[in-house]
């Protein structure tokens, strides 16, 4: 795949042989599979010499959720950008089966990996509460904690506080606590 890596600019990171399999009957060649859902150190320093940015496809359940968020604090120490391919089957195997032209529609309209998981944790908790505020913030900013640049951290806090209603000083103020 490392040829169709940088000819894309991108990889996409999937789950098992069986989703990169049916990514590869359907010309896209730039997928990759972890074997698992736990993405290593040495596989982002690999990914990160062929493209600057990493498309994550994992399974749509709850498992699929918790290995991107465990995937973003590896790929971010390698400085790549990250985004989802956000399906609308569970398998991304069963969604390029399913339907192809969706499957390569999904790849050319994934979602930053933070705006996904905002517009996620959101739709999970009733922002209008206190506690579904907590609930947001306890997930996402230990994520956005681990953001290297400091604009596109800023972007997310800022966006937070609008999203959620809360300021952009309260986040910061909350984050530097879970930093200590």
């Amino acid at each position: 795949a490392k040829d169709k890596i940088k000819k894309e600019g991108f990889s996409i990171v999937m789950e098992g042989e069986f989703d990169v399999i049916s990514a590869y009957k359907e010309g896209v060649g730039n997928a990759v599979g972890l074997k698992g859902t736990a993405l290593t150190e040495s596989q982002a320093l690999l990914l990160s010499r062929f493209a600057p940015k990493v498309s994550l496809c994992l399974d749509q359940d709850s498992a699929g959720v918790e290995a991107l968020r465990r995937s973003i604090p590896v790929l971010e120490k390698r400085g790549l950008l990250i985004s989802v391919i956000a399906l609308l089957e569970k398998d991304p195997d069963e969604a390029i089966k399913k339907s192809p032209s969706a499957f390569k529609k999904a790849i050319r309209n994934d979602i930053e990996v933070y705006d996904f998981l905002i517009s996620k944790l959101i739709s999970e908790n009733d922002i209008t509460l206190a506690s579904g505020k907590k609930a947001v913030t306890d997930e996402i900013l230990p994520l956005i904690s681990v953001i290297q640049n400091e604009i596109v951290k800023e972007h997310y806090l800022k966006k937070l506080s609008q999203e959620i209603n809360t300021s952009y000083e309260s986040l910061t103020r909350q984050l530097d606590k879970k930093n200590e």
